[in-house]
């Protein structure tokens, strides 16, 4: 490492306990501890290739906190600190923060009721009837999107590793199909910096799964969810069929 180590902070708006320090760079590693927010981290890889890591969804980054630990963390939830921050940067709690660190520009946040219209227009091109909205499936969506932004990261498994389908289940929505395969049920998710409705449809229209997820013609209801951390917007869209 040079003489000069390359820092990053976790951002300042995540919720405690803050963001996770998982054993490998996947959501599905095991978890070494919580890094709370504001604490600033040293780069153990090097300085080009993790500044053009921050702030990407599905990237993540090597460091050694402040107790020793070493790690990854998820990219998008940190930003860079400088390669010159001196002894006290190796505590989140001894950094004066500055105004730049807590202003941020003004976000246009969409409402979880404009995704679903967004992606019923999405369904009337290409002639087929408009997904119904369900309660159920609604505070399961949002659910889901505020654990993301809580820390949990962009996984389709919740904090109790239940899958969609189950919370769905959970939440009152009757299912149908076979629900030891999961039902007839599917969820999109995605997340990125000020990211527009328009930006996420068209990432989900990336792959087939993602596309059936809102073009499938065997689904009836939906929900759908939004939550803002920082400048992070996550979504959540689940469509599913009734009994």
């Amino acid at each position: 490492m040079s003489s000069n180590p390359f820092y990053v902070r976790v951002q300042i708006t995540l919720e405690p306990p803050g963001l996770r320090l998982r054993s490998q760079p996947t959501v599905a590693s095991a978890e070494l501890g919580f890094e709370e927010p504001g604490a600033l981290l040293t780069v153990i890889e090097s300085e080009t290739a993790a500044s053009l890591k921050i702030g990407l969804e599905g990237k993540w980054i090597q460091i050694r906190d402040a107790q020793g630990r070493e790690g990854y963390v998820a990219a998008w939830y940190v930003e860079p600190a400088g390669a010159e921050q001196g002894d006290a940067t190796h505590s989140g709690a001894s950094c004066e923060t500055r105004p730049e660190d807590t202003v941020s520009p003004a976000l246009v946040v969409p409402t979880p009721q404009e995704l679903i219209d967004a992606i019923n227009a999405e369904r009337a091109k290409n002639k087929l009837p408009a997904l119904k909205a369900h309660p159920a499936l609604m505070k399961s969506a949002q659910k889901h999107a505020d654990y993301m932004a809580s820390g949990g990261g962009i996984t389709h498994e919740s904090a109790d590793g239940s899958r969609p389908f189950q919370r769905h289940l959970a939440a009152g929505f009757p299912l149908a199909g076979d629900l030891t395969r999961g039902g007839f049920a599917s969820e999109n998710i995605v997340a990125n910096p000020n990211m527009t409705i328009a930006e996420a449809i068209e990432y989900w229209y990336g792959d087939d799964p993602h596309t059936h997820t809102m073009l499938g013609d065997k689904y009836t209801h939906c929900g759908a969810g939004i939550t803002v951390s920082g400048d992070m917007i996550y979504y959540c869209f689940d469509s599913a069929r009734s009994t």
